[in-house]
This record gives structure tokens, sequence and C-alpha cells, in this order.
């Protein structure tokens, strides 16, 4: 089932009857239900991890869910008896205005709240982007999406890895990366930590025991994986993303973030 997110209701609202329709959204008869209907279908499956409002908007959010499924069951129970408009403590605004103006507040991407929280990383907004990345990778592999969760496991370790060597002192990661280069790995210590590629990150996050050998494995697996999107390496090994690839990638996630922790 696709990804429903607040945006796209507020499209569905939008397309229906208009941002700010002439003379507001009007007193809808039971011949709007079905559009209504559709409405709070979309809005239920909104994982709630977006639904990122304060108190008083939520509150909001709810009394107008409330009163357009009220009138849905009213309006197929016993036909036109009604019509949905103000919600009671809203003096002059419409259910579907105050729903729409709730829904725009509210982001499309968040991370969900079973994500693991990365507390060692000390930066908020950073932590935030990476379990929003995280939890957009399990989506993507829960609705099939197998190069998308593939490619986003992948990026996750690297992201991990670099924050990891970055809290490293920069002497030590150079003589482990000059210990690498020695050992026949193409890799050049002076370069900045941002140009390295995954495999130099892990090889030296290894030799620096920020991860253990498994970890080193599982994330090379990734990193193999990873480079499916490259059309060519797909065609000469006869590899495609799959949910193997998919699970492979996200299990290297989870492999990082455990060391790290």
């Amino acid at each position: 089932m696709p990804r429903v997110v607040p945006s796209q209701v507020v499209a569905f609202i939008d397309k229906s009857y208009g941002a700010a329709p002439q003379g507001g959204f009007g007193s809808l008869d039971f011949n709007n239900g079905p559009t209504v209907e559709a409405i709070t279908t979309l809005v239920e499956q909104i994982p709630m991890e977006l639904i990122a409002l304060n108190a008083e908007d939520f509150s909001t959010f709810t009394a107008s869910v409330a009163a357009m499924k009220y009138w849905v069951a009213r309006w197929k129970s016993s036909g036109n008896v009604g019509q949905l408009d103000k919600v009671r403590g809203y003096q002059q605004q419409h259910a579907l205005g105050l729903l729409r103006g709730v829904l725009v507040k509210c982001p499309d991407e968040a991370p969900a709240a079973n994500i693991t929280g990365l507390e060692f990383i000390g930066d908020e907004p950073y932590r935030n982007q990476l379990r929003t990345d995280i939890s957009a990778a399990y989506s993507a592999e829960r609705n099939g999406e197998w190069k998308a969760a593939t490619v986003l496991g992948g990026s996750i370790v690297e992201a991990l890895l670099l924050w990891a060597l970055q809290q490293e002192n920069a002497q030590l990661v150079s003589a482990a990366a000059t210990a690498a280069q020695q050992g026949g790995m193409q890799i050049t210590p002076a370069d900045p930590l941002e140009r390295w590629n995954l495999n130099q990150y892990i090889e030296v996050a290894l030799r620096m025991d920020v991860i253990g050998a498994n970890t080193a494995t599982q994330a090379q697996l990734t990193k193999d994986f990873r480079n499916l999107i490259h059309p060519g390496r797909a065609v000469r090994l006869r590899q495609e993303c799959n949910r193997a690839t998919a699970l492979t990638a996200l299990a290297g996630v989870e492999h990082v973030v455990n060391d790290l922790g």
C-alpha cells in the first residue's frame, strides 16, 4: 500500500473543493459523502509520526475528522438528513477548512516511533535526519521498493561511519588510513574524510575498533548491494535489487548502530 502523507490529503481536498473555495466550503449534503469519506480514509492512513501537532492543533484535527466521520455515517444510515458544516467550538470554521489548516503544518517525513533513537549522536538536527532516513528505508522495504531500501540503507551506513570517524582523533584516523594504504587499499590518508568512500570508512573504522568484524562484514555486503544501482555492474553480476538486498542493507544499518551505540 502506498505511503500516505499529509500533503497528499491536502492536495486531494484542494482538487475536490479548492484550497479556498469562494464562499468557503459551504454546507455539504449527502451527495458529498463519498468524497468526505475518501478524505477521512486517507487521513487514517497517515502514519502517526507525521501528525506532528501541538495539543491545540491535535484537538482541532481530531474534532474535524470526527465531524466528517459522523456525517458520513449518518448519510449512510439515513440519507440526506443533515449537512457537514461548522464544528462546535470553532465558530465560523468549516470542518474541511479546519482539517486542511492543521494538515499543512504536518511534515511529509519524520522518523517512525519504533526507529532507534541514535542518542549517541549529539547533533539533534543531524540525528533526526538520520532517523528519518532509517524510517524511510524501512518504509521502502515494507512497500516492496527494493532499490530504494537498498540504496538508502547503504547511504545511512556511510553517513554513520563518516560521523563516527569524525568523532575520533584525526591523527589516529590518519594512522589507520595509512595502515590500510600499506595493506593494499586505495586510499589517500591526507584527503578529507568527506572524500572517502564507504569501503574506506569500513576498513578504517574496523582498524580503529569503531566497529567489530561482524559489522564490517555486514557493511561490506551492504556496500556491494548498494553498487547495484550502477547498471553496468548489475549486468556483469546478473544481480538486481530485491528483498534480500534490501534486508541486507537494513541489517548493515542495525549492525553499525549497535556498534556505535
